[in-house]
């Protein structure tokens, strides 16, 4: 995220709690980026924080999340 100071300074708020989130803020002075903001300590991401398109969402609901990774194998098969 790029803002001019002017920008920068009515949203605050907003620009802390995305630095907060690990996005990049970058605050410019007459076109020229003179500040970044960084958290000192950026909150992890954890699962089901990072937002979903719709297809992401339909795609996940397809997934059988209770069948096997891989086959197991016959354990009566016949030893080559």
């Amino acid at each position: 995220m790029i803002l001019n100071l002017a920008a920068a300074r009515d949203r605050l708020s907003e620009c802390v709690a995305r630095a907060e989130n690990g996005e990049e803020v970058v605050i410019e002075r007459h076109g020229t980026p003179v500040v970044r903001l960084v958290a000192t300590n950026p909150k992890k991401f954890r699962f089901g924080t990072i937002p979903l398109t719709e297809a992401q969402r339909a795609q996940l609901a397809q997934v059988d999340w209770d069948a096997p990774a891989f086959p197991a194998p016959d354990p009566f098969a016949p030893i080559p």
